[in-house]
């Protein structure tokens, strides 16, 4: 599909979302363009790691002229999916949905790629169909959000642990509402339960009755370690942020709401963010 948005038919190809960036707390609406990737056979994920490296020239330059937040190339590693519709996942963060409409600008590619990138495009085309193959594309709008203070680098929280949502009756007010209110006990756990970002989005494109999910819980981790000792202390995060409420009828309420329709593990394989000042300067 990359070959389409390099034709300029890239307003209509994209999808989910997890972020880095300070994006949970930006005032502006914060998109997600993400394409799943399925590795064909015979070919491996260096491959597809060699192949993406090349757009990532492109998608530093984006992000450190502030077209795009960042983009990630994220290797599937757990899926509760008993089919393996995917091997990996790259996502691109934008605020301005103008964007998609020219994700390509010719003056980008000149500067990611050189005076060469005509030919550059035609080349990683070919080999794109060779390597890989996109399973699906989709997009959606980060919602919610809570970061930890300050924001490490992408790669210093390299396990995102997905979980994709279904709203039962179509009660989706009803739901957002109870995500708003626990926001202050999300953002505790930020910090002092060992994750580095908590995002909540809703799924714009495509969307219908027929989807399997409505909402994405993203939770980046420096650790597994980190993940699995998270647990305990959800409780105590709860009443310090909380008072009043209890916790397990709280959750008793979400659970009337929604269902978790998947469950997924990344890990972090590339990435591009704005150049921190000292990185541009020693450049």
């Amino acid at each position: 599909m990359k070959k389409k948005m390099l034709c300029a038919l890239s307003a209509l190809m994209l999808s989910l979302s997890l972020l880095h960036t300070s994006i949970a707390q930006a005032p502006k609406k914060v998109y997600s363009e993400v394409y799943y990737h399925k590795i064909k056979p015979g070919h491996t994920m260096a491959e597809a790691r060699a192949f993406e490296n090349e757009f990532k020239k492109v998608h530093q330059v984006q992000a450190d002229e502030g077209s795009i937040l960042g983009w990630y190339m994220l290797a599937l590693d757990m899926t509760t999916n008993p089919n393996k519709e995917y091997s990996y996942v790259t996502i691109k963060n934008v605020s301005d949905p103008g964007y998609f409409d020219n994700a390509y600008p010719e003056a980008t590619m000149k500067k990611g790629w050189g005076t060469e990138y005509q030919k550059k495009m035609t080349d990683l085309m070919i080999q794109g169909r060779e390597v890989t193959e996109t399973s699906k594309i989709e997009v959606w709008e980060i919602l919610e959000g809570a970061t930890a203070t300050p924001l490490p680098s992408p790669d210093k929280a390299p396990i995102w642990m997905v979980t994709n949502i279904k709203v039962k009756n179509s009660q989706y007010e009803e739901y957002m509402a109870l995500v708003k209110k626990a926001k202050p006990f999300y953002q505790e756990r930020v910090v002092t339960g060992g994750a580095v970002v908590w995002n909540f989005a809703g799924l714009l494109f495509p969307w219908a009755s027929e989807k399997s999910y409505d909402f994405s819980m993203v939770n980046m981790f420096p650790s597994m370690k980190a993940i699995i000792e998270s647990g305990p202390q959800a409780e105590a995060a709860f009443k310090k942020t909380m008072p009043g409420m209890d916790y397990k009828q709280f959750y008793k309420d979400m659970d009337n709401l929604r269902e978790t329709a998947r469950q997924e593990f990344y890990y972090l394989v590339e990435y591009a963010v704005k150049t921190a000042p000292a990185q541009a300067a020693s450049k």
